[in-house]
């Protein structure tokens, strides 16, 4: 899809969730952009038509008192969510008959003021304009990206907690245009999140809560029992690093970079590449073959890590990980303690599946686990699972297809692993959760699964896989990995209800799914 035929998606989305608002109540819709100008000059001519007005933060007429709404809900929304913790915050001020103005205070801005904070006062400013009295659709538009952290988190609360359903007698509709790069625990959240956003080319869409609850709803109820599969972003509310950012690490320590040096991932993995080829020639034959840009953007840590132990085979990074696991273990997030407690519930039949080392669910749960982690475990693992789904045992399997950090030799974690594919005992095991019914799925909930695993691809990419499987994943918005295999999955899917990969996301957190799952259980 080009980037144009995506903003006029976006545009054709926010006119008919315009229509749907009820008249009386602000409707907001949250939306992130990496660009506001070209967001704009589409969204520009839709505001036009429908008599609405565009007020841009980086436009002079907002860098002073403006002509003022005299709504007292407006104001005491950006008084009480433009302040910070540390007691700075935005003061509104009546500058003269019929206009008024922000100002920071505690302290107060000295003769300049920062891009940031210009900005922050301009969007005070854009909420409590004129035009809000005679307007039933406003664009309010600002780039994040020059004001702080707590002040993007302030700026953004504004729009999608404070004017969400605020009641106001003319405007029903708000887009809230923010130019910033995509940030899970800030965009990511299922009531304050991002509702669209354009990510270069793709236009994202986001679950509302209505759509979690059904599908919680739908998956608590199935009758043949549910595979939830785990990836990093599981853990990540646990404060266990993601796969990227365990790849980074890696680079910057191979590299020797100084950890305190910004560099974004990108750029990370062109310098790796740049010394891992020519400088040390270890790329392998597929791999030279992908520019430097495609290998780049396909870096995985199992590639850094073959190289790591080239140099360091008592492999840092996995220690490194051991490190931060063993000392976050006891205070795990949200998405432990909610399926440990899900687990206890016995109401349905779940298995357990995934490539996390870390041992979370082990220690947590208060249900006994049936953990399957090496080879010789897996053989017995077919057996186990038949006996489990047909209710002849109980305790819950769990596949720890990338092994288990307390047993390191388990651990997959380098290429050379991945390209040789799932072994034959971890294969078996998989296949033995396929339904025996001709005509039966077995469902599976990848949760913050990137689809990137070399070595499941053998059975996951399988014909009979497609076929005895209903797939779901979990995640804060589709990554371009998930959509490349949702794509490679659509023939399988041509005769059922959810024909499209967009149909069986559900892009919220893995906090607030199992949040949902264990209520709707």
């Amino acid at each position: 899809m080009s980037r144009a035929t995506s903003l006029l998606d976006l545009v054709r989305i926010v006119a008919q969730r315009h229509e749907l608002t009820t008249p009386g109540f602000v409707s907001v819709i949250p939306v992130v952009v990496d660009d506001l100008d070209a967001a704009l000059s589409f969204l520009a001519p839709l505001s036009h038509e429908l008599g609405g007005v565009v007020l841009d933060t980086r436009d002079s007429s907002l860098d002073g008192p403006v002509p003022s709404s005299a709504d007292p809900l407006l104001r005491t929304s950006v008084e009480s969510q433009l302040r910070d913790v540390g007691g700075r915050y935005v003061e509104i001020i009546d500058a003269g008959v019929g206009l008024i103005d922000a100002q920071w205070q505690n302290p107060p801005a000295g003769a300049t003021v920062s891009g940031g904070e210009r900005t922050v006062l301009a969007i005070a400013r854009a909420v409590l304009h004129q035009e809000w009295t005679s307007r039933e659709f406003v664009v309010i538009a600002y780039p994040a990206s020059l004001i702080d952290l707590p002040f993007q988190e302030r700026a953004w609360g504004l729009g999608t907690k404070q004017l969400q359903h605020l009641p106001h007698p003319s405007v029903r509709t708000v887009v809230y245009l923010v130019q910033s790069a995509l940030d899970v625990s800030l965009h990511g959240q299922v009531d304050t999140g991002f509702q669209l956003a354009l990510d270069e080319t793709r236009l994202l869409r986001r679950t509302n809560r209505d759509t979690l609850t059904g599908f919680a709803a739908t998956i608590a109820a199935d009758p043949l029992g549910v595979v939830l599969f785990l990836g990093a972003g599981f853990s990540v509310s646990s404060r266990l690093p993601l796969g990227n950012g365990l790849r980074d690490a890696a680079i910057r320590r191979l590299l020797g970079l100084d950890p305190g040096l910004v560099i974004d991932s990108l750029t990370l993995a062109r310098r790796f590449h740049a010394w891992i080829h020519p400088q040390h020639g270890w790329l392998t034959s597929s791999e030279l073959l992908l520019t430097e840009t495609d290998y780049a953007t396909s870096l995985t840590l199992e590639q850094v890590i073959r190289a790591e132990q080239k140099l360091h085979p008592s492999l840092p990074t996995l220690q490194s990980f051991r490190d931060q696991h063993d000392k976050v273990l006891s205070t795990p997030g949200s998405a432990v303690t909610d399926l440990c407690h899900l687990l206890t519930t016995g109401a349905r039949r779940l298995v357990l599946a995934g490539v996390n080392f870390d041992e979370l669910i082990e220690y947590h749960a208060k249900t006994p686990l049936r953990v399957f982690a090496t080879d010789a475990e897996f053989v017995d693992a077919p057996a186990y699972i038949a006996d489990y789904l047909a209710g002849n045992a109980s305790d819950v399997p769990y596949l720890k297809l990338h092994g288990t950090i307390s047993d390191p030799a388990s651990c997959v974690v380098s290429a050379e692993q991945t390209e040789l594919g799932l072994s034959q005992p971890k294969l078996d095991a998989v296949r033995s959760l396929f339904p025996s019914g001709a005509d039966d799925r077995r469902r599976w909930v990848y949760i913050g699964a990137s689809m990137r695993d070399r070595d499941l691809a053998r059975v996951l990419q399988d014909s009979d896989f497609a076929n005895k499987t209903d797939e779901l994943w979990v995640a804060p918005w589709l990554t371009d990995t998930v959509e490349e295999y949702m794509r490679s999955r659509e023939p399988f899917w041509e005769s059922r209800p959810h024909t499209r990969g967009d149909d069986r996301l559900i892009s919220t957190t893995a906090d607030a799914f199992l949040e949902a799952l264990r209520q709707a259980w």
